[in-house]
């Protein structure tokens, strides 16, 4: 598949990069039950997703893609979305601030591409809040802004050579009505979805991570949820396999 294809050009490439510095890099590689973004259903069926990330000195370069597993959209087994995401990470004691710009591309779907510039900030605190807000400059001309919290434990090991952890995370998105016409039809401003998640990574040595997901997503807005089809609420599962180095 052409995501695949993809993310071995991206391995070579950052692998002749680490000769010189050193960066950090990772490849994941995930199937999903559904394909849920802020509340929407993209795919209601299965997809394959990979992500490949090149990271150095709080600098990141990353390419997502997403390819359907099912005709329910007419394009099983072919690439129906391809993002890349550029952006800075500064920590400091307490926060780190983080900024970037995506580019969204959906090819054979028909869908225009559209860019977002974000900002955020998370804080080492209790549930370890976040909040980031995206600004679409393209094709949306809106604003979503996520806030976010977490909490995870370490789990007794069942084998020697492998850690594992569960992590409990949840956000609730707000949108201008800017965003919301633009993706919903509706033209007024409000709170988006819900989207709390549980996840259980398992380390099977230093570089090598597999995680088993359950989600929920819920759109919040009676509006938004009256023209959100299909409709977008209910849980979907993911396992994910990630490379890390």
């Amino acid at each position: 598949m052409k995501s695949l294809l993809i993310v071995l050009t991206m391995a070579l490439a950052v692998a002749a990069a680490r000769a010189q510095q050193e960066p950090a890099w990772s490849i994941d590689v995930g199937s999903h039950s559904q394909y849920v973004w802020r509340g929407m259903v993209v795919t209601n069926g299965p997809v394959l997703q990979t992500s490949t990330t090149l990271g150095y000195r709080g600098f990141h370069l990353n390419a997502f893609t997403s390819n359907d597993l099912t005709r329910v959209n007419d394009r099983r087994g072919k690439l129906s979305e391809l993002d890349f995401d550029a952006g800075y990470d500064k920590a400091f004691e307490k926060t780190t601030l983080s900024g970037g710009v995506i580019r969204y591309t959906f090819p054979n779907t028909g869908a225009p591409s559209t860019t977002e510039l974000y900002a955020g900030a998370s804080f080492k605190a209790p549930l370890r809040p976040s909040a980031r807000i995206y600004f679409d400059v393209g094709s949306i001309k809106g604003s979503y802004a996520t806030f976010d919290a977490s909490h995870g434990f370490a789990l007794p090991k069942f084998h020697p050579g492998a850690n594992w952890n569960a992590e409990f995370s949840a956000g609730l998105g707000v949108a201008t009505s800017g965003y919301n016409q633009g993706y919903f039809g509706v033209n007024q401003p409000g709170f988006v979805d819900f989207h709390p998640s549980l996840a259980l990574p398992v380390d099977l040595g230093a570089h090598f991570r597999v995680t088993p997901r359950l989600s929920y997503a819920f759109v919040l807005d009676g509006a938004l949820r009256e023209s959100a089809t299909p409709k977008s609420h209910g849980f979907f599962f993911g396992l994910g396999v990630s490379m890390l180095y």
